[in-house]
């Protein structure tokens, strides 16, 4: 790998399917091959050290025209695996449930960071310190680590009235799986202004390995290279301030 694989890209994009659409490129165009560990072992086209940018996410729609999820799936997902701390048994952790409870050596400590996040920016609108975590020590060890892990909300100055949200995600599934993570991302930054009494502002995600997978590379391909495309419908509508 040289250096100039492992240098920062920016991407940006103004609301959630325009910023899909953008990073999806950017890999499809500029992205390096990327073997998966084992036991996967699957070809990936991939971009390093992304910081990818939204202005405007709250506009609707959420979803991409061409993404392989739907609206509703995207308020399923945020509503049953993030802003709840609820799994299913089949289920060996879900962001909710890492927010809200801390499972170690078989005791389980009940920690609501949704709650003390709130707390700590209404009594202290300046702090810096309100980061979500997700990820564990342990996470060397398992198949199936997180990939997100970490959410920073925060107030924007001076007036400290509009929350933004920062996320870090490891490893990013672009194709498959952001435009779902972004609007669920959303959603539950909405939640947390509406307890707050204010508005949302943008997102701004880091991920340090984002990616396409060769099984979505003909979708892809397909969709990258229509002629017909265009950023219209993902301007969506606007209403400045």
């Amino acid at each position: 790998m040289s250096i100039e694989a492992a240098k920062p890209k920016f991407v940006e994009g103004f609301t959630i399917p325009d910023a899909y659409y953008e990073l999806n490129h950017a890999i499809w165009t500029k992205g390096i091959e990327w073997q998966v560990e084992a036991p996967y072992n699957e070809l990936t086209k991939t971009l390093l050290n992304v910081t990818l940018y939204i202005r405007r996410p709250e506009i609707r729609p959420l979803r991409h025209p061409e993404a392989p999820t739907s609206e509703e799936y995207i308020s399923l997902y945020a509503y049953s695996k993030i802003l709840t701390p609820e799994k299913t048994t089949e289920e060996t952790y879900t962001y909710g449930e890492r927010l809200r409870k801390i499972d170690f050596m078989g005791n389980t400590i009940e920690y609501d960071q949704f709650e003390k996040a709130i707390e700590k920016l209404k009594k202290s609108p300046t702090t810096r310190r309100c980061v979500l975590v997700i990820a564990r020590p342990w996470d060397l060890e398992s198949n199936e680590p997180p990939c997100l892990r970490e959410v920073h909300i925060w107030l924007e100055p001076p007036s400290h009235n509009k929350l933004q949200l920062t996320a870090f995600f490891r490893s990013w599934d672009a194709y498959a799986a952001s435009n779902a993570n972004l609007g669920a991302l959303q959603l539950m930054q909405e939640e947390i202004a509406k307890e707050l009494g204010m508005t949302t502002g943008s997102i701004t995600v880091f991920a340090s390995n984002a990616h396409i997978y060769e099984t979505s590379f003909p979708f892809v391909q397909k969709w990258l290279e229509k002629k017909s495309e265009t950023k219209e419908f993902y301007i969506g509508k606007i209403d400045e301030d």
